[in-house]
């Protein structure tokens, strides 16, 4: 019996429409045509800048790194289209005073953010703001394609997880938990912590902005710092915990652990 070719079955053909990723999605859907990012607060390098204009141009290379990696020339054109818009939009938003030249007290840090988080955009004004100390500026200046270390330059291609990534430090807005005393995830509140840099976009800032859990279940796992960057010692599982926050997912490293293999 012919079988007209309107009645022969269909060949289902895999979805290939390039899909924006869910960082870009949650801009395009939330913050479209404002900027976002982060306010950072310049503690180191009041007497270089040469050095810091430097820093501020690498550390805005390895930020749009998920431009990059995510947004290539086989995407859809409203996709690049919005990926342009956005990466127009993204801001660091430096606080700069040579008051704050080699400043410690987190808190001092937290008043001048907590000054200006009224009038920021939603898009900007996360429970978090960022500090660049000399620690952080010498791992993105010095650690990178030095011999020294044997690091490379981040690229699209960098592995994750890598401990001697360039990192910024991340502060609480507010150094308080919000936990009675003994509670057991106070421990899991680390005010000041070390992110690498390159997933400050597609990770951090899109896991802050959508929203879905206190700041004390986004640092459970990783070793908290003071503002030099130096890690402080909180009990006998530190060795369980990772030097930068890289994502919500267990690092390679926990995984073999969970595994048995290390």
């Amino acid at each position: 019996m012919h079988v007209s070719d309107t009645h022969k079955p269909r060949k289902f053909m895999a979805q290939t429409t390039p899909v924006a990723p869910d960082w870009l999605r949650q801009w395009t859907r939330r913050h479209r045509d404002q900027t976002w990012g982060f306010v950072a607060v310049k503690t180191a390098s009041y007497d270089d800048a040469e050095r810091w204009n430097e820093f501020k141009a690498r550390i805005r290379n390895i930020i749009e790194i998920p431009f990059e990696r995510d947004i290539d020339s086989s995407s859809a054109s409203a996709v690049s289209e919005d990926a342009s818009a956005a990466k127009a939009k993204l801001e660091l938003r430096w606080i700069e005073d040579p008051a704050l030249d080699g400043q410690t007290d987190p808190d001092v840090l937290r008043d001048r953010y907590s000054r200006i988080r009224p009038s920021l955009p939603s898009g900007r004004s996360q429970n978090v703001f960022l500090v660049a100390s000399k620690d952080v500026v010498a791992s993105v200046l010095d650690d990178a394609n030095d011999q020294k270390t044997g690091e490379a330059a981040p690229s699209t291609n960098s592995p994750r997880w890598r401990s001697k990534a360039p990192y910024i430090l991340a502060v609480s807005a507010d150094a308080d938990p919000g936990l009675e005393e003994g509670h057991e995830e106070r421990e899991w509140f680390k005010p000041v912590f070390r992110v690498a840099i390159e997933v400050l976009v597609d990770e951090f800032w899109h896991l802050l902005d959508l929203n879905i859990m206190p700041l004390r279940r986004i640092t459970r796992s990783i070793k908290g710092t003071d503002l030099g960057g130096q890690v402080l010692a909180t009990g006998d599982d530190d060795g369980d915990l990772e030097d930068l926050w890289w994502s919500m997912a267990p690092s390679p490293r926990r995984l073999r652990k969970r595994r048995g293999i290390e």
